[in-house]
């Protein structure tokens, strides 16, 4: 045994030198000079409130003579004291000249630009630099923090359900109906906190939890295949949370709320008596400190007490975060930070409803309680000059769950390391953004039967070049993925164009995506309540690609600016890997523990569609704004062949031929010819007005009916075990209008206190067979600012 861990670690050191011996060659770009502009003149480029405008081209007597640090600053050294034309550009601000008859040498000066016509949004997830999402290739929606803070929300799942054709449901997020339901094994949305993967080395999950809605400074969604850039999960888009920064300023923002429900719109769903609700308390504060303003400081967390609307499914949390940043003063072009948090939890889960009028109750009242602690290390150090940047960065996240029901009871033990080197550059019109990474999972739990291992490594390529009317971008990836001793690989290419006017931008991409089955999908094997959960070990991996053709209109007329965005798209998968109910067991002494849920592939699909979206900033009058911001998304999920024979399982009984599964033998409705638990139509919309010291503010979220289910979940004898499912469907026909409304009043420039209704009309609503959506619900909250 000893030799052969001795073996073992060996191999683990070898691989390991290998991956340094790249690192050191990839870093060695690191002692480059600064070129013919290094130091003496230090320009500073800020907002209109006072914070770094990083990334903005600066320009000397028309000749680019780089770009702007993290602190939006860059030092020159002329041959001569002038004189020079300075001219600064940057997404989503307006360009800015000066002209200087001598150079003020061994001084700062100060800028300040003002945002453009459009809003002013800036991404990084679309090339992996800092653009605006008028100028991505691909479909990019902005989430503004508004939409946390003045919605009183504590979950970013729920925030992320407001983004045009995004559409989420018991943790499982897919844009543009690009997958199904999967009861959180599996995503084909990968998504990032702070660039970095949040996802569960078992179960492929997003870790939502884990995403500081106390501590947000950007939120952005990437819709169509990214998997060149981001890897494998990245099928069907990105969304990327980015936290705070220190700010030069002291700063500091406490939240409290208290919420509670209301009764459902029938009776007979209430299971409680008296008050039921939650309150909860959010924070951060920002800061830099030092003779030079060299240690960044954000601290953040949360704290919240959740009895839940359905009966023994609690959610209580408390999340901790602190980010430190050292900005090195005698080495502007260095900067270190390290960033930690901690969450402890204990909730509740419930997979299915014990009948249409016990509809908050979980199956046989047996909900799945969870208590875990988790938490990330995020170390960082970066390089950047005015042409180039160096960036290594990694994560290590802990994932402590003790799972407990009537009927089970399992502890997991997760591990996940991610470790990345990024190298960008650009050169006049060229841009480039290559790296490596490597990543590895571990996971040892009685649901997974046993301990299993994921690694993986990855190397990618991407570069962009401005023609002044177009910029065309090309990117590829390869990357390797092994789980146990099942290994996976493959290259993903990217191709994407932008161009036009100024206040025309028309754009098209084409990319490849890829996924290869969790640990989830291939070998859970648990219970929930009679129904089980399967494992397949003879999944295989998806892949697939996405294009679309899209033009967004800007206007700035005025008090109104904003844009209008159109955009085609196409979506292919093949050996789709869907979460499908059925008999996969047999010789069960109960008979009803042979059904069950299990990940299989289904085949090719496709999904063609069409979105609109606008958004919108209108001044009024001297001090009011009116904020608008919503999207329709039409889809059709399809399967290519319909009668495509993807698997087989016994008989409902002993005496019965096996049943040959395809999309028509098992859908409810195959005459719709749309993919099961899909929406063909989604639509957003949410509006704020600022008056002074008071707001109002609204938004709506609507789906059409979902057509197709598991048609088993209509079956007569199998109703017997989950009723209620079809008379749910036969009175949610005509799809769903969720309204939530809010107002704002401002006590003093530090203090407000806001009023939130969730689901106004106390709307029934179905997000899927045997579950109903939460009731109306009210919140107040006191926030404080300084």
């Amino acid at each position: 045994m000893s030799a052969m861990i001795l073996r073992t670690l060996d191999n683990r050191f070898k691989a390991m030198r290998k991956v340094l011996f790249f690192l050191s060659i990839l870093t060695s770009f690191l002692a480059i000079g600064q070129g013919e502009y290094g130091s003496g003149w230090r320009l500073e480029v800020r907002d209109e409130a006072g914070l770094p405008i990083p990334a903005t081209s600066v320009y000397l007597n028309d000749s680019l003579a780089g770009a702007t640090d993290d602190e939006g600053a860059i030092s020159f050294v002329f041959n001569s004291g002038g004189p020079v034309l300075v001219r600064l550009e940057a997404s989503g601000y307006t360009t800015t000249e000066f002209y200087f008859e001598r150079i003020p040498f061994g001084l700062a000066t100060g800028i300040t630009m003002q945002k453009s016509g459009v809003l002013g949004d800036v991404v990084v997830i679309g090339t992996r630099a800092r653009q605006s999402p008028d100028l991505a290739p691909i479909s990019i929606d902005v989430v503004k923090p508004y939409l946390i803070t003045e919605r009183v929300q504590s979950d970013i799942e729920e925030t992320v359900k407001q983004a045009s054709g995004v559409h989420v449901s018991d943790g499982s997020v897919n844009i543009r109906s690009g997958s199904g339901w999967s009861y959180g094994a599996g995503s084909r949305v990968l998504v990032l906190l702070d660039e970095m993967p949040l996802i569960s080395p078992d179960a492929g999950q997003a870790q939502w939890s884990l995403l500081p809605t106390e501590a947000v400074q950007s939120m952005e969604v990437l819709k169509g295949a990214a998997s060149s850039l981001y890897g494998t999960s990245a099928m069907n888009g990105i969304i990327n949370v980015s936290t705070l920064d220190p700010t030069r300023e002291p700063h500091t923002d406490i939240r409290m709320y208290q919420g509670f429900y209301d009764s459902p719109r029938r009776s007979e769903l209430k299971w409680w008596n008296g008050i039921r609700g939650w309150t909860g308390t959010q924070f951060n504060h920002t800061m830099r400190t030092g003779d030079d303003k060299e240690y960044g400081w954000v601290i953040a967390g949360q704290a919240e007490h959740n009895g839940g609307y359905q009966y023994d499914v609690p959610d209580h949390r408390g999340r901790l975060l602190g980010k430190f940043t050292y900005f090195d003063p005698d080495n502007p072009e260095w900067s270190y930070s390290l960033t930690s948090m901690g969450l402890w939890s204990s909730n509740g889960d419930a997979l299915l409803w014990n009948g249409y009028d016990e509809a908050y109750i979980p199956l046989d009242s047996q909900a799945t309680r969870t208590t875990g602690f988790d938490f990330i290390v995020d170390p960082e150090v970066r390089y950047a000059n005015a042409n180039e940047s160096h960036t290594i960065r990694g994560r290590f996240m802990v994932i402590n769950n003790n799972a407990e029901s009537e009927t089970t009871s399992y502890y997991n033990a997760s591990r996940m390391g991610f470790l990345e080197y990024l190298y960008q550059f650009s050169f006049d019109a060229l841009s480039i953004s290559a790296g490596l990474n490597g990543q590895f999972g571990r996971s040892n739990s009685e649901v997974f039967e046993g301990l299993h291992t994921l690694n993986g490594q990855a190397a990618f390529l991407q570069a962009d070049y401005d023609f002044k009317w177009v910029t065309l971008t090309g990117g590829i990836r390869y990357e390797s993925t092994q789980l146990d001793n099942t290994r996976w690989s493959r290259p993903v290419l990217r191709f994407g164009a932008n161009g036009g006017t100024k206040s025309t931008r028309f754009r098209a991409s084409y990319g490849e995506g890829f996924r290869f089955p969790t640990m989830a999908e291939v070998y859970t094997r648990t219970n929930v309540g009679a129904l089980q959960v399967f494992p397949n070990q003879g999944l295989n991996p998806e892949s697939g690609w996405s294009a679309e053709v899209g033009m967004r209109q800007l206007f700035a007329l005025g008090a109104v600016k904003g844009y209008v965005d159109l955009a085609a798209f196409w979506m292919r998968y093949d050996n789709m890997m869907e979460f499908s109910f059925g008999k996969w067991g047999e010789g069960s002494a109960d008979p009803i523990q042979d059904f069950g849920f299990r990940s299989i592939n289904i085949g090719s699909t496709e999904v063609p569609g069409i979105e609109l979206s606008a958004a919108f900033e209108i001044g009024v009058g001297e001090s009011g704004k009116l904020t608008t911001v919503g999207g329709v998304t039409w889809m059709e999920p399809r399967p290519l062949d319909p009668d495509f024979v993807y698997a087989t399982h016994p008989g409902l009984f002993p005496s019965s031929p096996d049943q040959e599964l395809s999309y028509t033998s098992t859908s409810s409705n195959p005459e719709s010819g749309i993919l099961k638990y899909r929406y063909q139509w989604l639509g957003k919309f949410d509006a704020q007005y600022e008056q002074s010291w008071w707001m109002v503010g609204f938004s709506v979220r609507y789906n059409d009916f979902m057509q197709n289910i598991d048609g088993i979940f209509l079956d007569p004898l199998f109703s017997q075990l989950i009723p209620g499912v079809e008379e749910a469907r036969l009175n949610n026909a005509q799809g769903d209008w969720i309204v939530d409304a809010r107002i704002r009043a401002n006590v003093s420039e530090s203090t407000s206190v806001s009023f939130v209704v969730s689901n106004l009309t106390n709307l029934e609503y179905y997000p899927r067979p045997a579950l109903v959506g939460p009731m109306r619900s009210f919140a107040l909250q006191l926030r404080y600012k300084i």
